[in-house]
């Protein structure tokens, strides 16, 4: 019956490999949904949102370096913890970038100094 299913083939390690996937699960809900809430605010914010070049590129190494981050953690290959520290600064600098870029936005459309 689990073959019909196709429940078969490797364990990927067990319970191991279950706690790894529930621990990147934690990670990218701590870690993404702030990044992202934060790119839309920028896109309510700023008014050429649509024509900003940087922001599409901070939103997209940021989305590579995550896929890169949760893949690196999940193989567990053996110089893991350089590479998943990479990943994880650079996804820190695009959030620092695109925070800058939303106050930036922000204080030209919301300013009160007339």
């Amino acid at each position: 019956f689990t073959t019909l299913l196709g429940c078969t083939g490797p364990s990927f390690g067990g319970e191991v490999f279950i706690a790894r996937c529930e621990r990147i699960a934690k990670n990218i809900a701590e870690n993404e949904t702030m990044f992202f809430l934060l790119a839309f605010a920028y896109g309510l914010v700023s008014p050429d949102a649509d024509k900003n070049e940087t922001a599409a590129t901070l939103v997209k190494v940021y989305t590579m370096a995550r896929v890169a981050h949760t893949l690196i953690y999940l193989t567990n290959i053996g110089f893991k913890f350089a590479l998943r520290a990479w990943s994880y600064v650079t996804g820190v600098v695009c959030g620092v970038g695109l925070t800058g870029l939303t106050m930036k936005a922000a204080k030209r459309v919301y300013s009160f100094n007339d």
